[in-house]
């Protein structure tokens, strides 16, 4: 499950809205707004990571395990930070993918 369960049915979805590109073209940081079930608008962030398919060496090994260490960090490490100390977005989802992530979080 990606989304919390009260946000559905989600009623609208916006267009997706370019941020940024991650370094050497690895891929994207985009953003979608969300209107829930109970007519919450919800801004999320959606990072996609799309190493090419034909990536060798160390620079773009160091790129997949920076990622790689992302992924665990929220997956594994960001729900034990206390909120007083250490702001940092929630996860809803990180997911492997195609050799790439796929990150979906809140907004900031």
């Amino acid at each position: 499950e990606i989304l919390p369960s009260e946000w559905l049915p989600i009623q609208s979805v916006s267009p997706e809205r370019h941020i940024q590109s991650l370094w050497a073209g690895y891929g994207s940081v985009s953003s979608v707004s969300i209107r829930t079930a109970s007519n919450e608008t919800v801004s999320l962030i959606l990072k996609r990571v799309t190493p090419p398919s034909d990536g060798v060496g160390i620079s773009h090994e160091r790129k997949v395990k920076s990622y790689c260490a992302e992924a665990y960090f929220y997956q594994h490490l960001a729900s034990q930070l206390s909120p007083s100390n250490c702001v940092v977005p929630h996860s809803y989802s990180t997911q492997r993918k195609d050799g790439g992530f796929l990150f979906c979080m809140s907004d900031l």
